[in-house]
Formats: structure tokens, C-alpha cells, sequence
């Protein structure tokens, strides 16, 4: 996995990984949370898509399914492990379940012919239609009922994992007292295909409303077919109203159907009825028919068709998950600001007792030397020269300290030359200079320093006075770049 599509949040608790779902609202990734002893696990992550992430309705939708999913506790709902600011975005973290969404299982029965078997159909059913049970029946902190109403049962929203469980998710648009973000007026939000005639006609919905979802997935799965292919929601009416075709005569086999089958697909029918009076009164009423009907199959079995229906989708994840365990916790940039998209590069010089990769980027950065050291070191240098070659009678031409000062990160080359001084000097060695820069490279020509003992002055012989061309300029640049003025001209 390339260490760029990885990125820190929440002051490095997470990494999050790439992506492997994506919604109308939000993107699901792959994310890795890591303890503050070191241990970590892999976890989902839910974000909202980018031209949503600042829009405040939908920041509330998000923070609305965050509050709800806290609330319920059940091994058929997948449970929320955290809600994270970074920046501008929220985050919403959920416990990660390998396995394949109910929509991929049910797309690879439907294109290899094989509809799965009704103990295996009964046993996914009593899954879901338990965890709805969970979600209706959840409370607030007092006790009171929040009265959930999930509004988008479908395939998409349902995960079976590999130990053979089906857990339902995503409350987004999950209508509950006290939420904070409401319905518009004549606003649907859900999948139409699944969607109960009085959420279709902007009807009052309860939870009977979501029996109505969850028979329509199950008699999918049992059919192999979709139940209403139909795409507007005029359409959809009525073929809700005229009720779903027998089993016997959309699934492809010459067999008729044995008894458990029918007496589930009574079941189903019962719970599909236009008129939310005539089914079921709760989930688990639907569950405790559908298994009185059919005995379930057991959990191993259930696992069993997963890993032959949806072997590429489980197989594809499990090479993601082993990606993002593999590679070294990324070393955080403190110089980022958390609102910037900040990428992440995998660190294995890292200190192995960091645990987020913080502690070695700025220990890192602390080792290295002061930009504003250096440049004080080199000014001091540069200052001790010229007052050695000042001091020694030498006349050069006048430059400016800031356009000959070294760069502070310079501190490895050799220092540049100095100018030459007209008078010869002796060669007495030159002193020890307290802050001079450090010895040039192997390879340097070694710098001369101005001699200590000062000449005797000597009055200067009366010369001929130059063309005024020879003076135009009246200097000269040196080999090392340095202007000197011609003596001739002074």
C-alpha cells in the first residue's frame, strides 16, 4: 500500500486507510487505531464526501447517527467505537466486520444462478431483523424511548461477516425524538426500491416501516430477483400495491418448492402487505415466524456460502487490512495545521518507542542545529576576518555584509576566499579566532589570515595619473569574485 493515500487524525489515534465503500452522503475507509501502550486494530471510518464535509446540515446528520448508534447494543448492529474532530471534519469510527455486504452476496448469487438456500436466507433474516428490533427498542441517558426508525433497510446497509452473524449499520436517516437535523417537507431519503408505501406517499412511518424494508431484502434473497426493479416512485406504488409474483414462479428451477420455503415466502407476504395494519407489529415477530417456518442454518454454513459467493470482495479487503497492518505507524508533521488534508509517509527510522510517530519527528527536529546559530557563527566569523585585514594596512573595496554573509544551512561547504590584501604579508601563522566557522572540506584551498605584527608605513611613490578609460571603472573582481579597487586609482 502506498504510504501516500495514508493520513494521521486526531493528533495521530488514527491512520486512516483507503476506501472500501462510498454512499450518497459518505465514504466508509480502512482505518488503524493506535493505543497509547502501542497495540492497535483496525476499525472503519465514515466521513462525509468533501463537498458535504462543511455543510452544516449534513455535519449534524452525521453527528445525529453517531448519537443513535451509541445507543444501541446488539451483536447484529454494528457498534460505534468513536467520533472524531480533525480540522474542519467529523469522523465517525465503527468497529470493522470482515466479511461482504449483503448487496455483493446477493449480485454474485443472481449472476452465478445459485439462490441461496432458505435455511441460509432465514438465518440472515433473524440476524437483521433482530438488530432492528435492537435499534427500535433503544433509549436516551433517562430511559425514554427514542423511537428509531431506521427508513433505509437494504442490502447496501447490511454486512455478513465470516463468523457467520449479519449485522445492520448506517442510521443516517434514521428518524428518532429529539434529533437535531430533521426532514424537509416532501424530502425521501432512503433507497426506493425498499421503501414502505407510506414512506413512498410521505406518510407518517414506524417501525412496522422497517419490517416493510426488511421483508423486500429477504424476498430478494430468497428469489434471487429483485422485487421492484421499477424506478420512479409512481411506478413502485403500484406494484407495491398489487403485491410481489409467488416464489415458485421467478425462481429458476423446475422443482417446486418444499414446505419450509413456503411457509417462509407466507411469512414474507404477510410483511409486505400495502396497508402497515396488516404485518407484523415488530422485527422480532417477523424473526420468530420466519424460524418457527424454517429452522435457520447454522452459522458455519452461512460462512460457508459467503466465502463461495463473495471470495473476491472478502479476498480484496484482506489484502487492504494486511497493507495498512504492515506498514509503520506514519510520523506526523507538526507543522501542518489539522484543516489542511495532511499525507503520510511511512517512518522506519522511527523511534520504536513512539507510539504515533510524534515524539520522533520532534525529537528529530530538535536535533538539528539552529538556522539562527548558524548565522550568527558565520557573521561573528566573517566580522573577525575583516578586522584582521583592516587591522594589518590592507585597503579593499567595501561590501556588504548581507550580500556576502554564508547561508545558514551552508555549513558543510569550505568558506569562501577572502580578498587579497596589496601588501605582502609575513608568514607568521595566523591566530586562533574564537566562533570561526569550521575547518573546509578535504579538498579546499585553506584561507590565509591577515598577519598580527603590523608593517612599518611607507609613504607611497608619486605615480604618473592614469587615462581616465584605465579608471572606468576604477576597480577590478578578483578570481574569488571580490571587488578591489586598482591601486593606480586611489
Amino acid at each position: 500500500m502506498s504510504a501516500s493515500s495514508l493520513r494521521l487524525l486526531a493528533g495521530g489515534r488514527y491512520v486512516l486507510g483507503p476506501a472500501i465503500g462510498s454512499g450518497g452522503m459518505c465514504r466508509v475507509h480502512l482505518a488503524r487505531q493506535i493505543g497509547p501502550l502501542g497495540h492497535s486494530r483496525v476499525v472503519a471510518i465514515k466521513r462525509l464526501r468533501p463537498e458535504l464535509a462543511r455543510d452544516p446540515e449534513h455535519v449534524a446528520m452525521l453527528m445525529d447517527e453517531a448519537r443513535l448508534t451509541a445507543r444501541v447494543q446488539h451483536a447484529s448492529v454494528v457498534p460505534m467505537v468513536d467520533l472524531v474532530a480533525d480540522g474542519d471534519e467529523l469522523f465517525l469510527v465503527l468497529e470493522y466486520v470482515p466479511g461482504s455486504p449483503l448487496s455483493y452476496l446477493a449480485s454474485a448469487a443472481r449472476q452465478a444462478k445459485l439462490p441461496l438456500p432458505t435455511p441460509v436466507v432465514v438465518a440472515i433474516g433473524a440476524d437483521l431483523l433482530e438488530g432492528l428490533q435492537a435499534i427500535h427498542d433503544a433509549t436516551d441517558d433517562a430511559g425514554r424511548p427514542l423511537a428509531i426508525v431506521h427508513r433505509d433497510v437494504s442490502p447496501q446497509n447490511v454486512i455478513v461477516g465470516l463468523d457467520g452473524v449479519a449485522r445492520i449499520h448506517d442510521l443516517g436517516v434514521a428518524k428518532a425524538n429529539h434529533r437535531a437535523q430533521t426532514t424537509r417537507g416532501g424530502e425521501l431519503k432512503g433507497k426506493l426500491a425498499y421503501m414502505a408505501p407510506e414512506q413512498l406517499e410521505l406518510r407518517p412511518t414506524d417501525r412496522r416501516s422497517d419490517v416493510y424494508s426488511a421483508a423486500v431484502v429477504l424476498w430478494e434473497l430468497c428469489s434471487g430477483r429483485r422485487l421492484h426493479p421499477q424506478e420512479s416512485a409512481g411506478e413502485l406504488l403500484d406494484a407495491v400495491e398489487r403485491g410481489p409474483e409467488s416464489l415458485s414462479s421467478l425462481r429458476d428451477e423446475a422443482r417446486e418448492l418444499d414446505e419450509p420455503t413456503r411457509a417462509v415466502e407466507r411469512e414474507l407476504r404477510r410483511a409486505l402487505t400495502f396497508d402497515a395494519g396488516g404485518r407484523p407489529e415488530s422485527a422480532l415477530s417477523l424473526s420468530r415466524a420466519l424460524q418457527s417456518a424454517c429452522p435457520a442454518a447454522p452459522r458455519f454454513e452461512v460462512r460457508e456460502w459467503i466465502e463461495r459467493l463473495a471470495h473476491g470482495v472478502i479476498d480484496e479487503r484482506a489484502s487492504l487490512v494486511r497493507g495498512l497492518e504492515q506498514g509503520r505507524t506514519p510520523s506526523a508533521s507538526p507543522s501542518l495545521p489539522s484543516a489542511e488534508p495532511e499525507t503520510v509517509r511511512s517512518d522506519r527510522e522511527s523511534n520504536p518507542d513512539s507510539q504515533t510517530g510524534v515524539t520522533a519527528a520532534v525529537s528529530r527536529t530538535l536535533r538539528r542545529p539552529a538556522p539562527s546559530v548558524l548565522a550568527a557563527i558565520a557573521i561573528l566569523a566573517l566580522g573577525a576576518t575583516a578586522g584582521a585585514l583592516f587591522s594589518g594596512g590592507t585597503r579593499s573595496a567595501p561590501t556588504t555584509p548581507a550580500a556576502r554573509a554564508p547561508e545558514p544551512t551552508a555549513v558543510t561547504q569550505a568558506p569562501a576566499p577572502e580578498p587579497r590584501p596589496l601588501a605582502t604579508p609575513s608568514p607568521s601563522p595566523a591566530p586562533a579566532l574564537v566562533g570561526s566557522v569550521p575547518a573546509p572540506a578535504t579538498g579546499a584551498k585553506p584561507t590565509t589570515q591577515a598577519p598580527t605584527r603590523k608593517p612599518a608605513p611607507q609613504a607611497p611613490a608619486r605615480k604618473p595619473a592614469p587615462a581616465a578609460s584605465a579608471c572606468d571603472p576604477p576597480y577590478r573582481i578578483d578570481a574569488a569574485g571580490v571587488r578591489v579597487y586598482k591601486e593606480e586609482c586611489l
